[in-house]
């Protein structure tokens, strides 16, 4: 079996899960492994604007670590996890 996989839409958009199945197919038959499936996952697609809000929750949560300690690193990754879900409720 062959399992491939991506992240981000950016990288499936990039052409990585075809990279990656023609690799592992070559590989196999170089081994002369038999392939009896193969399994593309690809990570659902989140809109623009909530992939920005991740990358802003880690770059915060990154900085707020080295100042406050890990501990204060997880109250404020915590804080924004809460406010990113009230304002998903209020947009629904």
């Amino acid at each position: 079996m062959i399992y491939v996989r991506v992240s981000t839409k950016k990288q499936a958009d990039a052409g990585n899960l075809e990279r990656q199945l023609e690799r592992l197919r070559a590989y196999a038959q170089e081994k002369g492994y038999r392939v009896v499936a193969e399994i593309a996952s690809q990570k659902e697609p989140i809109e623009a604007s909530a992939e920005l809000a991740q990358d802003l929750l880690a770059i915060v949560t990154s900085f707020a670590a080295r100042l406050y300690g890990a501990r204060g690193g997880r109250r404020v990754r915590r804080g924004f996890r809460e406010l990113m879900r009230a304002a998903e409720e209020e947009r629904q």
